[in-house]
């Protein structure tokens, strides 16, 4: 028989391991709020930088406009001054939208934006901004002898973007078949080794956060 103080210590042992275990999901659910905060945070800055009534106009332009055109106009404004207004704001949209797709670029391939976000909200942007522009972009690495300008933008279209849709696997199996964006992902040519600089692997959601009901 078990004598009274070894049975209180027992009893004491097994109230330490569930109040141990009870702080340890305490934690988990208090983390993980955290957690979701920080991922509001990224949401909003995300949306705040694709969907800005600027980005979002200068994209739609960029859509509607043939490579050639956004190409003669880039041209001519990296060589002349002499724009008429209206050229030069298309200039200056063409301009914004790649320098915010090579931006989300590498946000996303250092994991600092979950790859959810495109999956659900910018694959269709992203790689249709990139065909339109991809001969202007291709014409500044020859001419300036600088093969990784817009590498960010490419490897996000191409790369990350590109591999998730012909996967077809989850999220990406209804993201190839919305906007013909495998068509658009067809016959692209790259002029850089998307291998040639150092690539993290983009995140995704810790789902355990909806195990625990946050």
């Amino acid at each position: 028989m078990v004598s009274l103080p070894a049975q209180l210590v027992q009893i004491g042992t097994y109230a330490g391991g569930a109040l141990a275990l009870i702080g340890l999901v305490l934690t988990i659910r208090q983390l993980l709020g955290v957690n979701r905060a920080h991922l509001f945070d990224v949401y909003t800055a995300v949306m705040e930088m694709m969907d800005n009534p600027a980005a979002r106009n200068a994209r739609h332009y960029v859509y509607r406009t043939s490579p050639d055109e956004i190409t003669r106009i880039m041209d001519i404004a990296q060589k002349t001054e002499s724009l008429h207004r209206e050229e030069d704001e298309r200039a200056q949209g063409v301009e914004l939208v790649m320098r915010t797709m090579d931006r989300l670029g590498f946000l996303v391939r250092n994991g600092s934006v979950p790859i959810e976000v495109i999956e659900q909200f910018y694959a269709f942007p992203v790689v249709k901004a990139w065909v339109q522009v991809e001969p202007y972009v291709h014409n500044v690495r020859t001419e300036r002898h600088q093969p990784g300008h817009m590498w960010e933008f490419e490897n996000l279209a191409l790369h990350i973007i590109g591999s998730g849709v012909k996967s077809k696997k989850g999220t990406w199996k209804d993201v190839a078949e919305h906007d013909s964006i495998l068509a658009m992902l067809a016959d692209r040519r790259t002029d850089v080794d998307l291998s040639s600089r150092r690539r993290t692997r983009p995140t995704r959601l810790w789902r355990a956060s909806h195990f625990w009901g946050l």
